[in-house]
């Protein structure tokens, strides 16, 4: 649910975005590393992404959405139109665009 915002409020002053490492498992995480590393020296131009993207409420710290990309690239992608619109819609435009129902 979107908080009621000032007038003439933009969606970062309600809303946040970080991206937050995953909670994997070691063995996880190394097959992920690996495929990082192997994409690295092949010049494959991705890598598996490590992190989640996290969107939360300003006023309270509540997480309202996590978006796991499989990429760097998506990742960086998904994380950049999030803080295009953090920074052009209003909150109640981005809570239609971003969060679920």
């Amino acid at each position: 649910m979107t908080p009621p915002a000032e007038p003439g409020a933009l969606a970062r002053d309600v809303y946040r975005v970080t991206g937050e490492d995953r909670q994997l498992g070691p063995i996880a995480r190394g097959a992920r590393w690996v495929g990082t590393l192997v994409a690295g020296l092949v010049d494959v131009g991705d890598a598996p992404a490590l992190s989640d993207i996290v969107i939360t409420r300003i006023a309270d710290g509540g997480e309202v959405r996590r978006i796991r990309e499989s990429s760097v690239v998506e990742f960086e992608k998904t994380m950049r139109a999030i803080v295009s619109d953090l920074e052009t819609l209003t909150p109640e435009a981005f809570a239609e665009a971003w969060l679920p129902a």
